[in-house]
């Protein structure tokens, strides 16, 4: 697979059909929606303007990637917090 045509992904900029699906405007495009689709077809939707194809991570975040850990399962660290700091329920007064 060419660097510049879906190895990496890509960003749906106008709607179009393909790969047995229609794929709306600010979708994102995996590698693996996109493996099986002939080069020229990928050429094609980056000729006309369909598909921005992203390009290889830098080395930075090639590494952090690499070397990082895995993030928190999400909802979990707020969740406690906001039970630990709640504050006491007190009675309204009308005036």
């Amino acid at each position: 697979m060419s660097s510049c045509y879906g190895e990496y992904g890509g960003s749906v900029v106008r709607t179009f059909s393909g790969g047995g699906a229609k794929w709306m405007a600010g979708a994102i495009l995996k590698p693996e929606d996109v493996m099986n689709w002939p080069e020229a077809n990928r050429r094609a939707l980056q000729k006309e303007g369909k598909v921005d194809w992203f390009g290889p991570p830098v080395k930075e975040e090639q590494e952090a990637r690499e070397s990082g850990s895995p993030a928190p399962k999400r909802g979990t660290v707020g969740a406690k917090v906001k039970a630990e700091t709640k504050a006491p329920a007190t009675r309204r007064v009308r005036q």
